[in-house]
């Protein structure tokens, strides 16, 4: 993948991975993304809010909370999610 987008790229896995060695000093971050990040938070927030319809203006507004949590270093180095103990 890196020489067709010249590095701009981001890696989204479903099992955890190494991180890619990029050259000249750069890492390629290898994030995680499954069940057991996105439907736990969705199903307590269900339960919660006492919701029986979960709305895409719901999860809009989960994924711009989420993305405030983002520090401006991750975003440029690639990171997809906040740390957890943020």
């Amino acid at each position: 993948m890196l020489p067709f987008t010249k590095g701009k790229y981001s890696v989204c896995q479903w099992n955890p991975l190494e991180n890619v060695d990029l050259g000249n000093g750069k890492v390629g971050h290898v994030n995680q993304a499954n069940n057991m990040y996105l439907f736990p938070g969705i199903g307590l927030g269900t339960l919660l809010s006492s919701s029986h319809l979960i709305t895409d203006g719901m999860l809009q507004a989960a994924v711009e909370c989420l993305a405030s949590y983002m520090a401006e270093e991750d975003i440029s180095n690639g990171i997809l999610y906040p740390s957890a103990d943020r």
